[in-house]
């Protein structure tokens, strides 16, 4: 490549306006012409952090008015107390001059800083009567573009490169350099996330395909899940109840926790519109998990037969468990046979104590006996167990199927026997023989087991598999999930669909809609798109709107894939503006009539948003009224501005519905609101 292609790569610049064959002497004058002019005001020469931020006030972001803008002219790690010693004068020079002509941003500033630092790191490394600035050589260059590489993420090395670039321009251009350089790195490449490598575009079909996430479920484990629905046996209670629970998740999207405490009762419909619903019991993770209130769901349309036939299965499933609990409720004790000899003998043989509870050998009769402290009497070579110790010990192991398994905010508690997943002891494990004296309510981890399988290590150093459901039925694929991401899944699958983020946030039970935004995973091309689709079906209000309606819609798609190239959320609205492209000249003043600002007309989640920033610009207008009636500077500016913003904000709230605001009334609730 010439040089002179190159060479747009950086700013090159000519600081002095005069230079001589003296390399030294030209360096010299360009410290000297630094802190004569001092650009970055009253920073001290000396000190090896600069603090340049009063040079930044006028140009400071408001979200960033807080932070300082430093300089740190110090070596990297584990050297980060030293100085940049010969070379620090050098480089605070090219760095204060370089901004004197270039008023370059503080970002900009530290990057050009940390590329030094890094070439600085290079030259110490060199014999002493070389460590100068007039021996800097390609080779340093590029040992200095390698460990840049070595050590930070494939964007900032591509930003570092840059700067190394112009580095070189710099000393070649200002005479500083006894070889001229003439620099361009090999190993120079854009990253795939820049500059538009790696990006799709709006009409590329890869777009349109479905999306995919590390957070949801893949479509082919949703078919096998589906698969694992019609294959698994229903003599199989153990995994019919995971594969079932793993199927209402799949349709509901709800928290594994809360359908696992789903109330023993068949699918639901409304009186007023015959929609079905389930009811679920809403968790509150920090409260402990205590169960706030009982709360209807309703069920996609296309789901409800798929929901049904799984509720109605586990009803049936576990309706002997239920049965035992309510036998263990009434009577306060454990589930025991009234002919059990447990019952009629005082005491008993371990044959007969398997018999009643359902021991079987590898569930350690003779330990359970023993770590229980049950009387023992040895008639010759038999064992007889007293039968009231054993009892005892029994109803002790009952004592959580007498407490309410869920506890709802207005005491309408529900007990075991009201328990949709629920089982008797040891009935789920693989390798236990079921004990129907205790029921105990069903595990999430007894799910995610059965959907990730598990290994791990006894005490006895004995290693324990349990495989998964894919594992046992699909051996030929290596599936596997998690409970939550089929939350992630249904979230994403419904933000695609056109629900607001107020319906997804309420259909999930959470109560900030931002925080539906970790649950979306739709690619911004994508999210283009369906914005596009918004605005020509008339979803959509702002600038384009009315002029979106006049086209034919053929003509209205070729001018809006030209136009929408992102979709940023910005409070709240959306914003068109591609910022890869072109930074936005508009910044917080999206809605002082901005060209690229819209929002969704049934997005209510923003309704209290809107009013509250009606009502702050409300207030500064009549403030800049004030001061334009005055007299005083450019208050009247100020008065168009704002003006402005209200327009926009009207429009937003008829929109949403909202008639007859008044922002003063509203900010008197508000002050009552924080005062009590």
């Amino acid at each position: 490549m010439a040089a002179s292609k190159r060479k747009s790569m950086a700013k090159v610049v000519r600081f002095l306006d005069t230079l001589t064959s003296y390399r030294e002497s030209n360096l010299n004058s360009l410290i000297d012409r630094a802190k004569l002019l001092k650009p970055f005001g009253h920073v001290k020469w000396s000190e090896n952090v600069w603090d340049v931020t009063s040079a930044y006030e006028g140009n400071i972001r408001a979200h960033d008015v807080r932070k300082n803008k430093n300089l740190h002219f110090i070596r990297n790690k584990p050297n980060q107390s030293e100085g940049l010693g010969e070379f620090s004068d050098a480089v605070k020079a090219l760095t204060s001059l370089r901004y004197q002509e270039g008023s370059q941003g503080a970002a900009n500033q530290k990057m050009f800083v940390d590329a030094w630092r890094y070439l600085v790191e290079i030259l110490l490394l060199k014999p002493p009567h070389l460590q100068l600035i007039a021996y800097i050589t390609t080779e340093d260059l590029d040992h200095a573009c390698n460990l840049i590489s070595e050590s930070v993420s494939e964007g900032t090395a591509n930003n570092l490169h840059t700067k190394m670039h112009e580095i070189a321009n710099l000393l070649d251009t200002n005479f500083l350099v006894r070889v001229h350089l003439d620099y361009h790195y090999s190993g120079y490449k854009r990253p795939k996330n820049k500059s538009g490598l790696g990006y799709k575009k709006i009409n590329d079909p890869v777009v349109l395909q479905e999306t995919t996430s590390n957070k949801m479920v893949p479509a082919d484990v949703q078919q096998a899940i589906g698969k694992l629905y019609q294959i698994i046996p229903k003599s199989n209670t153990r995994h019919r109840i995971s594969i079932l629970a793993a199927t209402i998740a799949v349709c509901t999207g709800r928290r594994i926790g809360e359908i696992l405490a789903l109330p023993a009762s068949r699918v639901l419909f409304s009186k007023n519109n015959n929609k079905a619903y389930l009811d679920f019991f809403i968790q509150k993770r920090s409260q402990g998990n205590l169960i706030l209130y009982k709360e209807p769901i309703y069920l996609i349309p296309q789901t409800v037969e798929l929901v049904t036939a799984c509720i109605d299965e586990l009803l049936n499933i576990t309706k002997s468990a239920r049965n035992s609990a309510a036998k263990i409720i009434k009577s306060g004790k454990a589930n025991i046979s009234a002919s059990s000899p447990l019952k009629v003998s005082v005491n008993v043989t371990r044959k007969e104590i398997a018999e009643s509870v359902g021991f079987s050998k590898s569930d350690g009769c003779k330990f359970w006996v023993e770590s229980n402290n049950v009387r023992t009497d040895k008639t010759q070579k038999t064992y007889y167990y007293n039968s009231a110790d054993i009892i005892e010990s029994l109803n002790k192991e009952v004592e959580e199927t007498l407490r309410p398994v869920i506890v709802v905010s207005n005491d309408e508690n529900v007990m075991m026997d009201g328990y949709l997943f629920i089982s008797h002891k040891y009935e789920l494990e693989a390798d236990r023989t079921t004990q129907k004296h205790a029921v105990y309510p069903i595990r999430a981890g007894v799910i995610q087991d059965a959907l990730k399988g598990r290994s791990s290590t006894k005490e006895s150093g004995t290693l324990c598999t349990v495989k998964s459901l894919f594992e046992e039925y699909l051996p030929d694929n290596d599936y596997q999930t998690n409970t939550h991401a089929f939350r992630h899944t249904l979230n994403t699958l419904l933000d695609e669909g056109g629900l607001s983020d107020t319906l997804q946030s309420s259909w999930f039970g959470r109560k900030n809609p931002k925080d539906t935004k970790a649950y979306q995973h739709t690619s911004p091309e994508k999210k283009a798109i369906i914005f596009k689709q918004k605005l020509i079906d008339g979803g959509i209000s702002g600038p384009l709107s009315s002029t979106i309606k006049k086209m034919p819609i053929k003509k209205a798609e070729t001018y809006l894939n030209a136009k929408i190239k992102a979709v940023h959320d910005v409070g709240p609205g959306k914003c068109i503006n591609s910022w890869s492209q072109s930074p936005c000249n508009k910044h917080l003043e999206c809605q002082a009539d901005c060209s690229s600002y819209y929002w969704e007309k049934d997005d209510y989640s923003k309704i209290e948003e809107v009013k509250r920033m009606f009502t702050t610009t409300t207030f500064s207008l009549d403030a800049a009224r004030k001061k334009a009636e005055a007299g005083r500077g450019k208050s009247i500016d100020w008065v168009n501005h704002n003006t402005k913003k209200l327009n926009t904000l009207q429009k937003h709230l008829d929109d949403l519905g909202v008639e007859n605001f008044d922002p003063y009334e509203f900010a008197k609730n508000e002050l009552e609101n924080v005062e009590n």
